[in-house]
């Protein structure tokens, strides 16, 4: 008789980082873990990394009692060596980075493998409530389809088990920022694809961490990315400009960011006008919305 194959598994790694024990920090991240587990259909293994350069007994207690993985991260604040521990001792099909202010819903799980399988992709992300990205904002754009981004954050991010098998980990030289455009530019580098996807409402309490402690250092970061990729071309900022941070800082024309002519000829444009305008950024943000359709996928 044939036998009914077995589901993939999960493996879902939590960044916790709280150096100064604020009870919200500690209360949120625990919530967040009460509805991974309350949401999620897959079977689970669930993974929280300490960087905050100490044990945090109220966690550790909780995951303890609760058949959670708990580690400490020797290195305090570490992003990429945070979130790279606990992909290291996952056993998952599956793999999630998650940030710790984040809160799932129903299927968000299985919405994700189903358009991995579907597509081929060796990563995918969803829509959230907020995010860096405007293309990646619930319900901002036009249509929440499957699609192809020109960017993307890490906030929660699923790969494959064979996608850390070929790509690796999180680049270590970036202390948080650009992590996700350089996990992108590897996949699709090495011939695999990033997409985002709509697993309806998810809730991302933006910079609910980092507002009260972080150790990014952006500038540092932008350099070393021009360091590693000095094909791609990034612009010259005034500091000062909170604008200038994020998608704005790369070409988004180059084709490891957009595949549409549409999207392209919109970008053109906009980078044909000085980057101070609100017409430029107005015409940015029209290509964004329109994205899931043009790089639907």
């Amino acid at each position: 008789m044939p036998t009914l194959q077995s589901p993939p598994t999960l493996s879902v790694i939590i960044n916790f980082y709280n150096p100064n024990d604020v009870s919200r920090i500690t209360t949120m991240v625990l919530l967040a873990m009460e509805c991974i587990v309350a949401y999620t259909t897959s079977p689970l293994e669930l993974i929280l990394v300490d960087g905050s350069g100490k044990k945090t007994e109220a966690v550790a207690e909780e995951c303890q009692k609760r058949g959670w993985i708990y580690l400490e991260c020797p290195q305090k604040g570490a992003f990429s060596r945070i979130y790279n521990q606990g992909m290291e001792a996952a056993t998952g099909d599956y793999r999630v980075w998650m940030a710790s202010d984040l809160f799932v819903t129903s299927g968000w799980d299985l919405k994700l493998i189903a358009e991995m399988q579907r597509t081929g992709a060796m990563m995918a992300t969803p829509y959230l409530t907020n995010s860096d990205y405007p293309g990646q904002v619930l319900n901002w754009v036009v249509k929440m389809r499957t699609f192809t981004p020109c960017w993307m954050t890490f906030n929660l991010n699923m790969i494959t088990r064979e996608c850390f098998e070929k790509i690796g980990g999180m680049d270590e030289r970036f202390t948080g920022n650009f992590n996700d455009m350089d996990y992108m530019i590897r996949i699709r580098k090495a011939g695999g694809e990033a997409i985002i996807v709509n697993c309806n409402q998810i809730a991302h309490l933006a910079r609910a961490t980092s507002s009260v402690a972080s150790t990014f250092n952006w500038y540092q970061d932008r350099d070393r990315l021009q360091e590693k990729y000095p094909e791609l071309k990034l612009k010259n900022f005034n500091k000062e400009k909170d604008n200038d941070h994020g998608w704005r800082v790369v070409d988004l024309r180059s084709p490891l960011f957009s595949r549409s002519k549409i999207f392209k000829a919109i970008m053109t444009a906009s980078y044909a006008l000085p980057g101070t305008s609100v017409l430029s950024d107005r015409l940015v943000r029209l290509a964004m919305r329109f994205e899931p359709l043009l790089h639907q996928v």
